[in-house]
């Protein structure tokens, strides 16, 4: 499958890929369950495990694996696998999937249970004739996995060395196709597709989409990302399919800004199975301009998918990888790509000083990232909650000054940090910030998907917005990382946060009094309906209002200063209305800093946290 397959939860004794000249298979003495299956020419690779071993004191036991070469078919690498274990070498047969009016089925996946304990016997996908050929030395039960809306067709198939073609008829599916128009030209979306017992969704890039489904009635969500409408439908499906036009409406402008993504995984992380070519459609559908891989310990390059699936007038990219130590994860890009290397030019966790073993802690993952001759941006990934620097070293923001505060893996040597990754600690990471800002440490608060899977957890839900005025495909990897490491960034999840005027994050003010001129936008789907006014992580001041989900906020706000501060803009409202979209409504600035006298700006001290009423709609923990 070109973009990829997945394994089911059972167990096998060997697993294929498929090449037009060879195929590679994996075995072992007992089965073995699949973790994560990325099939693709990208990363070929397989992550299992096998049951647990109880063993008596002083015994040891071994598992033994094969890797097997073959000669393009399923069965040169099945059989290597049967000859070495059993001496058996069950008779081939075809596996022939057609629909009820002889339609061939590619792409359907078979499944093969032994009738006792309901081991897997084989497993396998049709080719583009419907086809799968396999061999099984046992009676079972053959299932094909249904298309959406349909039951699973089950069929009894025997074991019987003399082998016989089998032949299984499916019901014959309907073809649900979404043609999308934006101003007139093709445009991009994501669709998903609701009903009793159906859960699904498709792309529709470059004007069109459609998947095989059971005729009947559905609900019909058409979406791009968090700047567009979203377009829901009651659709009847009819044996003979239907074209549902579509034309996306964009209410959010975000004109003189660009949508990043820097947080995202996909098939070389191994906690991800999403094919790359599949994450590359996927940021193009929800409006990502800009995206950095940052897969677990490996270095990541998209651009040659983008060019091959003809996006280069719509996303940019630049190499890049997270760093993963149990303290706390570091992204890091743009980083230089090596396929001749480890990890693709990893920064590599455990390294050999000539016979010694060492493991690098955060402050030396750091110091590595700052000797890279990319200049890259440093990120500190999701510093609360779970695998996370503050919650590791037992940083205190409310106590502990983050210029003096030590222990083994402390260090703020990063340019920016995640507020919005885990939703439920927005809040605590906020504070954290704040407490950076108030000794001088100017950090760049981002916002990032980190995107493992498709379903439920879509690229780009937080994002970031950078002060970039550049045409969609024409952005500069330059341009970003100046915009990161200056500040001027704006973060949102289902709403959009600027100053209606000249004044840019990042920037510092002159003079003891400013008017904010602060605008935060909405898509029809959410609203924002608190916005609050933040100087040295003291509320100052709340805005509260029901939204008209457009322009929820576009007020002229007034302070004044007595010394020289930092002011920040936070924008909160309820979990947004929308199935995929279900995230509350955030958004909020980078730092604006206000010198009072023009003497040069100095940081206020650390003064106590008044953060609480950020909370007040209860999304944090």
């Amino acid at each position: 499958d070109k973009y990829g397959a997945r394994a089911s939860n059972q167990r096998y004794g060997w697993i294929s890929t498929i090449g037009e000249t060879s195929s590679v298979s994996w075995y072992g003495e007992s089965d073995m369950a699949i973790d994560e299956l990325p099939f693709s020419d990208v990363n070929p690779w397989l992550l299992t495990k096998f049951e647990p071993q109880p063993l008596p004191a002083g015994e040891t036991y071994a598992w033994r694996r094969w890797l097997g070469i073959g000669d393009g078919t399923l069965l040169s690498t099945q059989f290597a696998r049967q000859q070495r274990l059993q001496g058996t070498q069950p008779t081939p047969r075809t596996i022939t999937v057609t629909d009820e009016a002889g339609n061939p089925q590619p792409g359907r996946r078979i499944h093969i249970d032994s009738k006792g304990d309901g081991a897997a016997l084989a497993f396998g996908i049709t080719d583009e004739n419907g086809e799968l050929v396999s061999a099984w030395d046992q009676a079972g039960a053959l299932t094909v996995e249904p298309i959406p809306g349909f039951e699973p067709v089950v069929m009894m198939v025997d074991g019987a060395p003399s082998g016989g073609a089998i032949t299984v008829t499916v019901p014959t599916a309907a073809r649900l196709r979404v043609l999308v128009q934006e101003a007139g030209q093709p445009g991009h979306a994501l669709v998903r597709v609701r009903a009793t017992g159906v859960n699904s969704e498709f792309f529709a890039p470059h004007g069109s989409g459609e998947m095989l489904i059971a005729p009947g009635t559905y609900t019909v969500q058409v979406t791009r990302g968090l700047e567009y409408d979203l377009i829901e439908q009651q659709v009847v499906v009819p044996d003979e399919g239907i074209d549902l036009n579509v034309e996306l409406v964009r209410s959010v402008d975000t004109a003189g800004w660009i949508a990043a993504d820097f947080h995202q995984h996909m098939e070389p992380s191994s906690d991800s199975a999403i094919n790359i070519r599949k994450r590359v459609i996927d940021n193009v559908c929800e409006g990502i301009e800009f995206v950095a891989p940052t897969d677990h310990d490996v270095v990541t390059n998209l651009q040659p998918y983008i060019d091959e699936l003809g996006f280069a007038q719509n996303l940019n990219s630049f190499s890049g990888l997270e760093v993963s130590p149990t303290t706390g994860h570091i992204g890091v890009y743009p980083m230089p790509y090596d396929s001749q290397k480890r990890g693709n030019g990893t920064i590599a966790l455990a390294y050999m000083d000539g016979a010694q073993a060492k493991y690098r802690p955060i402050p030396e993952v750091l110091a590595a990232a700052r000797a890279l001759p990319t200049n890259p941006v440093i990120q500190l990934n999701h510093p609360r909650g779970g695998t996370s620097l503050f919650d590791s070293t037992g940083y205190d923001p409310t106590v502990d000054d983050p210029t003096t505060f030590t222990k083994r893996d402390w260090s703020t040597d990063f340019d920016t940090m995640e507020i919005i990754n885990r939703f439920p600690s927005t809040c605590a990471t906020f504070g954290d910030l704040a407490s950076f800002l108030n000794v001088g440490l100017k950090k760049t608060g981002l916002g990032n998907s980190d995107s493992h899977t498709l379903d439920g957890n879509p690229a780009g839900v937080p994002r970031n917005y950078l002060k970039i005025n550049s045409a969609e495909g024409q952005i500069s990897s330059d341009a970003v990382t100046a915009a990161m490491k200056a500040g001027q960034v704006t973060v949102g999840a289902h709403a959009f946060i600027e100053f209606s005027d000249a004044v840019v994050p990042g920037d510092t003010l002159t003079g003891a009094e400013h008017t904010f001129n602060v605008r935060v936008q909405t898509p029809s789907y959410s609203e924002a309906t608190r916005l609050h006014v933040i100087v040295n992580g003291e509320i100052v001041q709340t805005l509260d209002r029901s939204g008209n989900n457009g322009n929820d906020f576009d007020d002229a706000i007034t302070l004044t200063f007595t010394k020289d501060s930092w002011v920040v803009f936070f924008a909160v409202g309820p979990r947004a209305n929308a199935w995929e979209y279900g995230d509350p409504t955030l958004a909020f600035t980078n730092a604006v800093y206000v010198d009072i006298d023009g003497s040069g700006w100095t940081a206020p001290g650390m003064t106590p946290l008044m953060l609480d009423a950020l909370n007040e709609t209860g999304f944090c923990e």
